[in-house]
């Protein structure tokens, strides 16, 4: 059995050796995206001290610089100071037509019009999300890489397991050793230490690929619902006398408490759609669930407030995997890790192949 897992083991990771590694150097460019962009904008732009501009303020001032047809989807909020507010604009409510406004949210200045499309982040987060590929298919086949490396996670511990007394041996390497002990110490030490970080990464990347599949099995081990369904089943009867940007931004800020700051707005796609007030929880960090309220904007009322302090467990666990899997969400520890994670590939790799190598050199010297 042992024999045939250490085959699987191997071959698998030589055989996808390529795309795991550009995948996981990807990822690891993608986890400090956010300050790499506020530091290029920064470079070029001071933000004005003061109090921000409302979120009505800022569509106003974006949209006469938007084309034809385009209308606001999307309202960021600037979660620190010396970083601008996004506002997105879409066409028809599709996402492949899409700009987005960067404003100083103090001055009103616009600083930027980007097409998300052809931002170099979002290139390569479309490779790491579909490797290029349209359709579902570049889906399934990362969806398929995050199963693989869950596998080589698991196979690797029971292939590294110690015989006993060997354990502090097994969980360190030594610099000053060579040849094939250095690099199988070096695999299976670094594969150990890093099991953890790597299971939730890949685990999290499943989930992102093969979202309502992965939910429904979290939902069947844990308790609560499918809140991303139960979210899009929420609709509204048009009529006269709607409520106005405003007044849905203050409503919904009537519903939560005084430090639970706003962070975005989702406008209505379609016109029986609600608005989605998202704020931020005490002690919030960047990247973790916010407080979804969703306002009925004809009626003039709240349909439900969903905090994450109150999710059943499967709800929390389903709430926390993109956090999980783009290193946000738990400081600065939680991130260098997940950047580090996206360099196990190549280092598993190349330590992989090395001790491949020495083992087929090793048999053809015993043939001669």
């Amino acid at each position: 059995m042992a024999k045939t897992l250490k085959k699987i083991h191997r071959y698998l990771g030589l055989v996808l050796c390529i795309p795991l590694v550009l995948q996981g150097l990807v990822g690891a460019t993608l986890v400090f995206q956010k300050e790499i962009s506020a530091m290029l904008l920064r470079q070029n732009h001071v933000f004005v001290e003061g109090e921000m501009q409302s979120p009505r303020r800022l569509i106003e001032v974006a949209q006469p610089k938007m084309p034809e047809g385009f209308v606001a989807s999307l309202v960021k909020i600037p979660a620190e100071e010396n970083s601008p507010a996004v506002i997105r604009f879409t066409k028809n409510g599709e996402k492949t037509l899409m700009l987005e406004a960067l404003i100083d949210p103090v001055s009103c200045e616009v600083l930027k019009i980007k097409n998300p499309e052809t931002d170099f982040f979002r290139l390569i987060r479309k490779f790491h999300t579909s490797l290029f590929i349209s359709g579902e298919n570049g889906k399934t086949a990362v969806g398929i890489f995050g199963f693989v490396l869950l596998f080589m996670g698991l196979s690797g511990l029971v292939l590294w397991w110690p015989k006993k007394g060997n354990l502090q041996r097994a969980l360190t390497f030594k610099f000053a050793s060579k040849g094939k002990k250095f690099h199988r110490d070096l695999h299976g030490a670094v594969g150990f230490w890093f099991l953890l970080p790597l299971m939730v990464v890949s685990f999290a990347g499943v989930y992102l690929t093969f979202t309502p599949a992965t939910s429904a099995v979290i939902l069947s081990i844990f308790s609560g619902q499918d809140l991303r369904a139960t979210a899009a089943e929420f609709k509204v009867e048009p009529q006269k006398n709607a409520l106005t940007f405003d007044s849905v931004v203050s409503l919904a800020t009537s519903a939560v408490e005084a430090d639970e700051k706003l962070l975005s707005i989702n406008l209505p796609a379609k016109p029986n759609q609600p608005y989605h007030v998202n704020f931020a929880p005490k002690n919030y960090r960047d990247g973790e669930p916010s407080i979804t309220v969703f306002v009925d904007q004809f009626e003039q009322k709240i349909i439900e407030k969903r905090d994450p302090n109150f999710y059943a467990s499967g709800e929390k666990i389903i709430a926390w995997q993109h956090a999980l899997h783009t290193g946000e969400g738990f400081g600065i520890v939680w991130k260098i890790t997940v950047f580090l994670v996206g360099f196990l590939p190549l280092l598993f790799s190349f330590t992989g192949i090395v001790l491949w190598l020495k083992k087929k050199k090793e048999r053809a010297a015993r043939l001669v």
